[in-house]
């Protein structure tokens, strides 16, 4: 099994007069983050949050409404998948990654990126042009999308 570590800086970078800790992550196979970026599981409530609003992940402007209204591809966004039921279809650990590094799989994708490499855990300590999403809203998206089942 090939494995392909993001290479991050070990120390803690300082901001504010105090310290944020890195967010480290391993992609497997080019196609998977298996561990949770945050250290734990999301809550799909917040991640549902999240993908409805477009100030901040705004998922659902691209690739409509799981399972509800609005599941059809998005008129101009005919390459953004519908995400209906994509629980049958990817682990956990592939819907973060396509979240976190979408290039890592489909490189020219027009999907952004919410995770830049090198990111610290929290939004209060930005890195330069970022971050899209912190660690822990991205295991909220990954919580929702998870659920995203076959079955009601």
């Amino acid at each position: 099994m090939t494995r392909l570590a993001v290479l991050l800086a070990a120390c803690a970078l300082p901001f504010s007069g105090g310290a944020a800790e890195i967010a480290r992550y391993v992609i497997t196979d080019n196609r998977s983050i298996d561990a949770p970026l945050a250290g734990q599981t999301g809550d799909w409530q917040r991640g549902r949050t999240l993908y409805f609003d477009r100030k901040r992940a705004g998922c659902s402007g691209c690739h409509g409404s799981p399972g509800g209204p609005g599941a059809e591809i998005v008129a101009g966004n005919e390459n953004a998948p519908r995400l209906a039921r994509i629980a049958d279809r990817m682990a956990p650990g592939e819907i973060r990654l396509w979240i976190a590094a979408p290039v890592v799989i489909a490189p020219g994708t027009e999907m952004p990126a919410y995770f830049l490499a090198g990111q610290r855990r929290d939004a209060e300590a930005p890195v330069p042009n970022g971050p899209r999403l912190t660690a822990g809203e991205i295991e909220d998206l990954v919580a929702y999308l998870s659920r995203q089942t076959g079955t009601p």
